[in-house]
C-alpha cells in the first residue's frame, strides 16, 4: 500500500466496528483500520509498527482511532521514518478477530468482505525461515 493510498483510506474511511482478542483479552471498538503485523513496514517503507521486530515471536497490531484521524495524516504528510505513527499498538502471539466488514488484506491480496461475520485467527509458525549460503570455502574466485 503506497502512502498516497494511506492517506485516501485514512481521509475518506469511516470508523467500522473490530472485535479482536490478542493472546485472549478482548479488544473492541469502532477504528479506521486493523493492520497485524510482524514486521516495522508496510507497503512501500511505512513503519506502522514502529518498534516490531520479525524475531521476537509476537504481532504487532496497529490500530487508528477516528479521534487520531488528522494526527495521522500530519504523520504520513511529515516523515514517518523519523516518528512512530499516532496509533495504538498491542503485541501477542495469537490475535483473533471477528471481520464484520470492509476489505481484508493480507499481503498483497485483496479480499471482499465476508457476507455474514467471520472468525479471522492469526498465528506465526513455530519454524523460522532458513536461508542456506554456501560455505566461502566451496566457492572458486574467478
Amino acid at each position: 500500500m503506497a502512502r498516497e493510498d494511506l492517506q485516501e483510506l485514512v481521509k475518506n474511511a469511516e470508523p467500522e466496528l473490530f472485535e479482536l482478542k490478542v493472546d485472549g483479552e478482548k479488544f473492541a471498538g469502532e477504528f479506521l483500520f486493523v493492520e497485524v503485523l510482524n514486521l516495522s513496514f508496510t507497503g512501500p517503507a511505512l513503519p506502522l509498527a514502529f518498534h516490531a521486530s520479525p524475531d521476537d515471536g509476537l504481532f504487532d497490531v496497529v490500530f487508528l482511532e477516528a479521534k487520531n484521524r488528522k494526527s495521522m495524516l500530519n504523520w504520513l504528510d511529515d516523515n514517518p521514518e523519523g516518528a512512530p505513527p499516532p496509533l495504538t499498538v498491542l503485541q501477542g502471539r495469537k490475535v483473533k478477530m471477528v471481520w464484520h466488514g470492509g476489505h481484508l488484506r493480507i499481503d498483497s491480496r485483496v479480499f471482499l468482505p465476508p457476507k455474514k461475520p467471520v472468525q479471522v485467527t492469526i498465528t506465526l509458525e513455530k519454524q523460522s525461515f532458513k536461508v542456506l549460503v554456501p560455505s566461502l570455502a566451496h566457492t572458486k574466485e574467478p
